[in-house]
């Protein structure tokens, strides 16, 4: 209990409380698929880790700085976008449909850090609130 009160609660409540915007860009129109579903393209969601364009930099000049990065703003010939996510708080990348080629010349770009495909994890519990000794339907978090 004392590491609750002397860690975690600060904190939470100096996350929950913190006058920085948390800047995370999604994109309205992209269409976020499973990347098991059965396509004939060869497109799959990867996260790319980039240097950040600089500080106190707005959202839109984040998306921008990350859209530099792709070859193209459509997949193939579809319309569907290619930028579907935009990280600024924890680190600074982004989540996009790309062939393995394509990931290939996005890393010869100056400020790329690294690229990885997206994957579904497993949930590894779901006695969680119990043992948070949370209650439903009280809190702050519902």
């Amino acid at each position: 209990m004392v590491f609750f009160t002397n860690v975690l609660l600060p904190l939470l409540l100096l996350a929950v409380l913190s006058p920085t915007p948390a800047l995370s860009y999604i994109n309205p129109a992209a269409t976020i698929r499973p990347d098991d579903a059965t396509d004939t393209s060869s497109y799959r969601t990867y996260i790319v880790l980039v240097q950040p364009p600089r500080s106190n930099a707005s959202e839109d000049v984040h998306r921008r700085w990350h859209e530099s990065f792709l070859p193209s703003t459509l997949t193939g010939g579809s319309s569907e976008t290619r930028l579907l996510h935009s990280y600024t708080e924890v680190f600074s990348g982004f989540a996009a449909r790309l062939t393995e080629a394509e990931v290939d010349a996005v890393a010869k770009n100056p400020g790329f850090v690294r690229a990885f495909p997206d994957r579904k994890l497993q949930l590894t519990t779901t006695h969680t609130p119990e043992f948070l000794r949370l209650k439903n339907g009280t809190g702050i978090w519902h």
